[in-house]
């Protein structure tokens, strides 16, 4: 009996355009491995976790400008296994900080412009 579109033929496959392939199908369209969840970026077609579901991403994956925690993505960077809040200084180098728009698996360094509140009188600052 041949097996429909999105139905599963194999361990971590489904068939698509009648061949079994490793990819998802979710919400009646098909995903390549890999592929992100258009509605959240920390959720991924993983076919051997599932075929018909989204897998969670890997703790700390970047998500655009952030990283996955718990399945959301946030406003932090990931660095030596660890989730640190955008703003909070290196421990080693204050002139160094988790900037998630510059890079979310590193320290970055501050410039004039990072440390510089947009909308206030700079001499209060």
């Amino acid at each position: 009996m041949p097996v429909a579109t999105g139905e599963a033929c194999g361990s971590g496959q489904i068939c698509s355009s009648g061949l079994c392939t490793s990819e998802c199908f979710i919400d009646q369209a098909i995903y390549v491995a890999g592929a992100n969840n258009p509605a959240n970026p920390c959720e991924v077609c993983d076919p051997m976790s599932s075929t018909s579901a989204w897998a969670m991403r890997d703790a700390g994956a970047s998500c655009g400008t952030g990283v996955c925690e718990n399945d959301t993505c946030v406003d932090k960077c990931f660095i030596a296994g660890g989730f640190i809040d955008a703003g909070t200084a290196s421990p080693d180098n204050l002139c160094f900080a988790c900037v998630p728009a510059t890079s979310t698996s590193d320290y970055s360094q501050l410039t004039l412009a990072t440390l510089l509140t947009p909308g206030t009188d700079l001499a209060a600052q």
